[in-house]
């Protein structure tokens, strides 16, 4: 049975993705409103604010 032995997911495998994934909340959590209903509407902007900060380097 396959299904019985599937890896458990771990974040450290992914750094990248979880510290991108943590800015783009952070900006989220800032300019959400109170209902938390508009964040899709936030989304394109926070990824292109993300991508814009690590292109100064």
């Amino acid at each position: 049975n396959v299904r019985g032995f599937t890896q458990a997911y771990l974040s450290y495998h992914n750094g990248q993705s979880e510290i991108a994934n943590k800015a783009i909340k952070q900006y989220l959590c800032q300019f959400i409103s109170y209902h938390q209903d508009d964040w899709v509407q936030l989304l394109p902007t926070a990824e292109f604010s993300r991508s814009q900060e690590s292109m100064k380097c």
